[in-house]
């Protein structure tokens, strides 16, 4: 289905913004 694919991909898209804001948080060594 189209809108299970996009959801999926909206999904994925939320999942990287988290994962960069995390490293972008996290603090340097």
């Amino acid at each position: 289905m189209i809108i299970n694919v996009r959801l999926f991909y909206a999904q994925g898209l939320i999942n990287v913004q988290v994962q960069i804001e995390n490293l972008i948080r996290a603090p340097y060594p």
